[in-house]
């Protein structure tokens, strides 16, 4: 996705909260669809309220993103429409302000960790086309379903006898015997 640099948002930049909107164009929509491997995006659009936190070091984003995309069912192989939507809530932090987080043996714990973590906020600033394209990631159901789709199983007609019943009827008794 070309042309981001106006959607790069530095916390200094913003005075207080402040509402932010972008919407993908046919050609955004088109390499998004290729690459999440979407039959198809027709729309995508997602509103914001970014305020600084942690004395306009931090950004704290919410907001809503809404698409309109052509899935695969998994049950019919179908192709059907379906419009999502993704509720957005992330903060951002420099390197230095994020929270210390406890290690046993190298591993990271986060049994005493509430809620998401932040993400780390890079020089460039928080970039509002990252967050509309992990809101599609995150709401394109990995196995979609038509509404009405209905799974019908098969039916294999009789069993055939288990070459092991032979086995099983030669064997049967012998505890019996002993």
């Amino acid at each position: 996705m070309d042309n981001l640099a106006k959607h790069l948002i530095q916390p200094s930049d913003l005075q207080g909260e402040e509402l932010f909107e972008v919407s993908l164009d046919e050609e955004q929509l088109a390499d998004l669809a290729k690459e999440l491997n979407l039959a198809k995006l027709t729309h995508v659009s997602a509103k914001f309220s970014l305020y600084p936190i942690r004395g306009k070091r931090g950004v704290k984003v919410t907001g809503l993103a809404s698409m309109d995309v052509g899935l695969i069912c998994g049950v019919t192989l179908e192709a059907f429409d379906q419009h999502l939507e993704e509720e957005i809530s992330v903060s951002f932090l420099p390197e230095d302000l994020m929270p210390e987080l406890p290690e046993h043996e190298g591993d990271v714990v986060l049994d005493h960790v509430d809620g998401d973590l932040p993400e780390l906020l890079d020089e460039h600033g928080v970039n509002l086309m990252a967050l509309v394209q992990d809101s599609v990631v995150l709401a394109v159901p990995a196995y979609p379903r038509k509404p009405d789709a209905s799974f019908e199983p098969l039916s294999a007609g009789p069993l055939e006898e288990s070459p092991f019943a032979a086995l099983k009827e030669k064997f049967t008794g012998l505890d019996d015997k002993s």
